[in-house]
Order: structure tokens, then sequence, then C-alpha cells
């Protein structure tokens, strides 16, 4: 026996062959035993499933839904723990990224030395000085009046 006479097998037990196929299978039912315990097996399996039991066990129901419970309860413990450890490494990385993102402008940035820095005081204090010469404040220069 093959498993094309098994399929064909369970075709015939569907009453899904041709009249001419079921005479076939008919005639080597009776010439064949491992071919009619194969079909009687077939009906077994079909008396089987036909007479289980509608209604599910209530427990095997609790069982499962308690099982459920206990993996989506797991799922939301691992995702606030990322979340909990992930959300503040990704503001902070964020932050970094658009710190240097912003000094890629393209505007020319100044260039941020002490000396810049003084020479911009300088500015200011000498401009609140309008009476005075500038150039008598301004150090390097040699001229005193």
């Amino acid at each position: 026996m093959t498993s094309d006479d098994a399929d064909l097998l369970i075709l015939y037990l569907d009453d899904l062959v041709s009249p001419a196929q079921k005479v076939s299978i008919e005639t080597r039912l009776a010439t064949e035993p491992a071919l009619q315990a194969e079909l009687d097996y077939l009906r077994q399996i079909r008396r089987m499933i036909q007479n289980r039991p509608r209604e599910s066990s209530p427990l095997i129901w609790n069982e499962i839904e308690s099982r459920i419970q206990a993996e989506s309860q797991a799922i939301w413990t691992h995702l606030e723990w990322a979340g909990r450890r992930l959300v503040p490494f990704l503001a902070a990385a964020a932050v970094i990224i658009l710190a240097i993102l912003s000094n890629f402008s393209g505007a020319p940035q100044a260039e941020a030395t002490l000396t810049a820095y003084f020479q911009n005081q300088e500015g200011l204090i000498l401009s609140e000085f309008t009476g005075l010469d500038s150039a008598f404040l301004k150090p390097g220069t040699t001229e005193t009046r």
C-alpha cells in the first residue's frame, strides 16, 4: 500500500471518487487485506472525531487562560524594564545628535578663543567711553596724549 492509496481511501470515505474509481477501490478492498485494514483504521478515526465531546473541559480552559495571562504579564514586565532604561538613553542620544547637527548648519562659526572673548569685551568697554579717544585706551598702541 502506498501513500497514494491512503489518499484515495480518504477520498473514497468522503465519497469524492468517480464511479469507476469506486468500483476499482472496492475490488482492491476485497482482495487486499492491508488496504481493507487501512480503510477500517480511517473509519475508526472518523468515528472518534465525530464522537468527541463538543464542550471543552473548564479545567483545561482555566489552565490555558492562566498561561496566557502569565505570558502577557512577562512581556509587559520586559517592555516596562526596557522603557525605563531606554527612554533616558534615547533622549540623551537625541540631545547629542542635535548638538552635533547644529554645529553643521553651514554658517561660519566664530572661533571661540579666550583672546576673541577679551577683544569683544574690550570693544564693549570702549563703547561706554564715548568722550575718550579709543586709541588712548587700546593696548598695544604707543600713542598717549
